[in-house]
């Protein structure tokens, strides 16, 4: 039974044979901070040929080669990336016909897989005892394959965010193989091909389509030909060119399931005689939980959250997803700035994968760490902060502008106040009362004192030096613009210089 899941649970890769160009053919290629092509020009692929000998064989059964140029050739393991739900997106690229989903499209082994794993998981975990060391295992080897995939596939392979020597970047393939989530290479292009066609049908998990497509349904069904496309168009290169990267993606089947289940079943059985408990808690649950707490960033992530930096397209900052995935959750960060090897900057954002990256850059694991400019992330959280102000400013009322009202000259002033004599005058602008003058906390007395009269020097300072909450109140009383009145200087005299208007 065991090995019928594992045989539907990994996909062999193709024996694969490189075609690279030299260093004098390779194409000079320009990039974006994603990683995603700028050229029209193909980019160099990793190319799987057919081999004349039978399919490979392995204890997990006989798997078919298949083209690369077919993007459904690598690894089809689950691999959680980005995207939830935003109607408004600003999308900058056509959308594109899909097509529809239909049971031929369907992807068996993963289907089965994403279905029957958490059940498993489930059932077992109900019934197998968790050891007090064993759960701190689970916990330990649950942070080391996440960090292979966020400081490793993601910010390593992905986007590039920093360089590292070739003793980390094994460690981190073998690590990110542990989560079992697909091979660099594959998860690689899939996550450059979203951040270029972000939001759109070419992004293979597009929030556009719903919570629980981006969650884990599109790994249920063999991509769309656009999404195909978009993939070709990627640039590869670098990959290509990383040695570590294409042995990886050669073996990864067996490496992903030895470092995944095989190696944390012996650190618990040698270590401390509980094999079946390791394989339970520290394999079969904690690669269940990793899959969906990585899933999350596809789908809450674009759901939950905040805005920070930029609201035009659906990722969010999001608390909850950056505490299980090692700091992946400042999701709307990382789309803005996606080359940085951070992704949080605040001191209370949780990103444990950024202090591991660093400290492994002082000992010179890692190097040439890339950071956006402060100055220009502090202009997209002002840029964000302010549409914010803005929306709340628009659901007050600031009663007329002065620049809309009325203008009425002296002689139509004193007309108008013949048919409303409850009005005075501040700052140029005549201001009806009658409808405020019991509710002055200074009483009656000084707004009667002034009715009809300009009161600007009285209500600054030369009877009470009135707060703002005054002068917005005030914004709403607005009749119109009086020019030319002089205020009065005879009602403030008459004040014994010690009394005070109130507000």
């Amino acid at each position: 039974m065991a090995n019928a899941v594992l045989c539907s649970f990994v996909q062999l890769p193709p024996s694969l044979s490189l075609s690279l160009p030299t260093a004098s053919s390779r194409r000079q290629t320009s990039t974006m901070p994603d990683g995603s092509d700028r050229s029209s020009a193909p980019a160099p692929t990793l190319r799987a040929r057919r081999s004349a000998a039978p399919a490979t064989a392995s204890v997990l059964g006989t798997v078919p080669t298949l083209a690369d140029d077919d993007a459904t050739a690598t690894p089809k393991l689950w691999r959680g990336t980005t995207l939830g739900h935003n109607p408004s997106a600003h999308l900058a690229v056509a959308q594109v016909e899909r097509e529809p989903l239909s049971w031929s499209r369907v992807k068996w082994p993963s289907a089965t897989v994403l279905v029957v794993s958490p059940f498993l998981a489930l059932y077992w975990g109900l019934t197998t005892p968790l050891a007090t060391k064993t759960l701190i295992w689970s916990i330990l080897f649950y942070a080391i394959c996440a960090t292979g995939v966020t400081a490793g596939y993601h910010r390593l392979w992905a986007h590039r965010a920093y360089s590292a020597a070739w003793p980390y970047r094994l460690w981190m393939a073998l690590a990110g193989a542990g989560s079992i989530q697909g091979s660099i290479r594959w998860w690689a292009r899939g996550h450059r091909a979203h951040h270029r066609f972000t939001d759109t049908d070419k992004d293979p998990y597009s929030a556009q389509r719903g919570l629980l497509w981006s969650h884990f349904l599109w790994m249920l069904f063999n991509p769309d030909r656009a999404v195909r496309v978009a993939q070709r168009q990627v640039d590869m290169a670098d990959l290509d060119a990383d040695p570590i990267v294409r042995y990886q993606h050669q073996y990864y089947a067996p490496i992903s399931i030895f470092m995944g289940l095989v190696f944390p079943t012996l650190v618990a059985g040698y270590g401390w005689g509980d094999f079946w408990g390791g394989f339970v808690w520290a394999g079969w649950v904690r690669m269940v939980l990793l899959h969906h707490a990585t899933f999350c960033v596809n789908s809450l992530a674009h759901y939950l959250g905040e805005a920070t930096y930029d609201d035009r397209r659906s990722p969010r900052d999001h608390f909850l997803t950056a505490l299980v995935t090692m700091g992946e959750g400042m999701h709307n960060f990382h789309h803005e700035f996606p080359n940085d090897y951070r992704n949080a900057i605040r001191w209370h954002e949780w990103d444990p994968t950024k202090i591991v990256i660093y400290l492994a850059s002082l000992i010179g694991l890692t190097y040439d760490l890339k950071t956006f400019p402060d100055n220009e992330v502090q202009k997209g959280r002002l840029i964000m902060q302010q549409k914010r102000l803005d929306k709340w400013r628009a659901k007050l009322d600031w009663g007329v502008p002065v620049e809309s009202l009325p203008a009425w000259s002296v002689d139509r002033w004193h007309e108008e106040l013949k048919l409303n004599p409850m009005m005075l005058v501040i700052d140029g602008v005549a201001l009806d009362v009658s409808l405020f003058i019991h509710d002055h906390p200074g009483g009656t007395k000084w707004i009667k004192l002034y009715l009809g009269k300009d009161a600007t020097r009285a209500f600054n300072g030369g009877i009470y030096m009135h707060a703002t909450a005054a002068r917005n109140l005030m914004s709403r009383l607005r009749v119109a613009r009086v020019d030319g009145l002089v205020p009065d200087e005879a009602a403030t005299k008459a004040s014994d210089g010690t009394s005070a208007m109130q507000d």
